[in-house]
């Protein structure tokens, strides 16, 4: 009889310390989901911003490719621009899919085994250290380009005063 004691004793033990890793997975879970959430609108602001930075590069290239005598340090630089500007969009659309894939695994995530459920927290945590830093790369490259564009437009403005005053 104490070994039939002993035995369901260990049972139940064993049974919740299952059901309490399983409470605290949940709740990681929930909060790696604000988290998500969190970067997801870090990231679609980013691609707002990103459209309007491309907008002023694209119009600050036709402004310079129109003129005869241009500085090709400055296309030189908007060139470099361009590149950043493309690795910023596919970085974003690829953050989008995570986002998505996230929302998809919580609509299934009661049809899926414990260890499955604990990839997905690995994989989330892992996942939110990386796409974090890229969006803080991404935003002081925008504000890199910004500031090169505002640059560029002043000496621009004062090459024009300078052509003006000597005629």
């Amino acid at each position: 009889m104490k070994k039939l004691n002993l035995y369901l004793a260990l049972l139940l033990m064993i049974f919740l310390a299952n059901c309490g890793g399983s409470n605290e997975s949940e709740t990681e879970y929930e909060k790696l989901l604000q988290k998500s959430d969190t970067l997801e609108k870090r990231n679609s602001n980013l691609a707002e911003a990103l459209d309007t930075v491309r907008q002023s590069h694209g119009q600050l290239t036709q402004q310079l490719e129109s003129m005869s005598d241009v500085d090709t340090a400055w296309l030189e630089k908007l060139a470099k621009h361009e590149v950043v500007l493309k690795n910023q969009q596919v970085t974003l659309e690829k953050n989008r899919d995570i986002f998505k894939n996230h929302k998809e695994f919580s609509n299934k995530r009661d049809q899926v085994t414990k260890e499955e459920f604990q990839a997905q927290i690995s994989e989330m945590k892992q996942g939110h250290s990386e796409i974090s830093n890229e969006l803080d790369q991404i935003k002081s490259q925008q504000q890199m380009i910004s500031d090169e564009h505002k640059s560029i437009k002043e000496e621009l403005m004062n090459r024009q005063e300078d052509n003006q005053s000597s005629m």
